[in-house]
């Protein structure tokens, strides 16, 4: 896909020949699918973490019952 061209919905577009609405939409879009980007990659990584101290937490836990 060149720079100056977008695919949607298997039909090739030129975005030079985009209204300012258009363009406008295709923006958000672009910004759009990034930040959910941004946000999958945040989610994983607080995901992660949240596991690892629910981990520590019930090792914790289970070892003071051991004693």
């Amino acid at each position: 896909m060149e720079d100056n061209k977008v695919v949607i919905n298997d039909v090739e577009y030129n975005v030079d020949d985009f209204s300012e609405e258009q363009r406008y939409y295709l923006a958000q879009v672009n910004d759009l699918r990034q930040k959910v980007s941004q946000l999958r990659f945040q989610l994983d990584q607080v995901s992660i973490s949240e596991q690892h101290f629910t981990k520590l937490m019930i090792e914790s836990v289970e070892v003071k019952e051991e004693e």
